[in-house]
Parts: C-alpha cells; sequence; structure tokens
C-alpha cells in the first residue's frame, strides 16, 4: 500500500549529509501523519551504523543531526533497515527526480511554502509530495517491490 513519497532538493555537498537529511524529513512526515509500525529502509550503511549502533562515533559534521533522528525514532514506532542499493530504487527515482527539478526550475525566494502535512508542519521548500497515489515514474519500482523483483547486485571480483 503506498501511502506517501517526497522529493526535496538538498543543497549539501556529501552523501552521507544528504542520506541523513532525507531520513530526518522522512521520519518528520511519517510522525507529522499520525504513521504508525513505520518501516524505514536506507541503502547508506554509514547512516544506519551511526543512528542504530549508539556506541558508533558520530561525524562531526553531523552530531546534532544524527541527535535529532536518533529522537525522532525514539519518538515513533519506527524500524531502521539496512538494504543494498539495488534494492533501493524507489528512493533513488525520487532523489533523480529532485535533482532534475534543481536543474529545470527557476529559484524565485519569495515563494512561500505551500507544502503541508496534516498537523501542519511544513515540508521544506521546494519539495513535491504524493499522498495516496505514487507518482508515475516511481510505479515500476513499488511493482517490483510488490512483486519480489530482484536486481542482479553488482561486485568487484
Amino acid at each position: 500500500m503506498f501511502i506517501m513519497a517526497i522529493a526535496t532538493p538538498i543543497a549539501f555537498s556529501t552523501t552521507f549529509l544528504v542520506e541523513a537529511i532525507a531520513l530526518k524529513i522522512g521520519l518528520q512526515a511519517a510522525k507529522a501523519s499520525n504513521l504508525a509500525n513505520v518501516l524505514v529502509e536506507t541503502d547508506c550503511r554509514m547512516l544506519y551504523e551511526v543512528v542504530t549502533n549508539l556506541s558508533s562515533p558520530l561525524p562531526a559534521s553531523a552530531k546534532e543531526l544524527i541527535k535529532e533522528i536518533r529522537d525522532l525514532f525514539s519518538e515513533g514506532n519506527f524500524q531502521l533497515n539496512w538494504n543494498y542499493r539495488e534494492a533501493n530504487y524507489g528512493a533513488d527515482s525520487l532523489a533523480t527526480f529532485a535533482a532534475h527539478m534543481v536543474e529545470t526550475m527557476t529559484w524565485d525566494t519569495t515563494l512561500d511554502q505551500e507544502n503541508r502535512l496534516q498537523n501542519g508542519w511544513m515540508l521544506p521548500k521546494y519539495s513535491s509530495v504524493w499522498n495516496v497515489t505514487p507518482p508515475p515514474f516511481l510505479g515500476r519500482w513499488l511493482n517490483h517491490d510488490i512483486m519480489n523483483v530482484c536486481k542482479r547486485r553488482m561486485t568487484s571480483r
């Protein structure tokens, strides 16, 4: 069952920070929508380790952000799983959409943010959100998940 998808342009230089910010946005959206028993998947092994392993050293650039993410996990009934990138094409297609949106949009900093969730929590500016019906570009990957279609794992020998 599809509930929600969010694509948000994130202007940071490291993949780890972008992954962490995306995780925080997703958790905030789930919490604001009063969702329970939420399974969150990430293909960023480092993010998974620092969030789930309390003794894991935190990157200096993300200490506060990781603490906020851990707090969100403790406040809701959320579970974080790590998965191979090849099994996470849905998230990749949303990230690609957001990146393409950034490349083609005209930035207008005077626009008010209109993307609000049920309890008034505001999504970051320039976000795209889909409720109930997924965007067309995501449907293929959701169908693959439903049908348990596997992708080959690329490894070096």
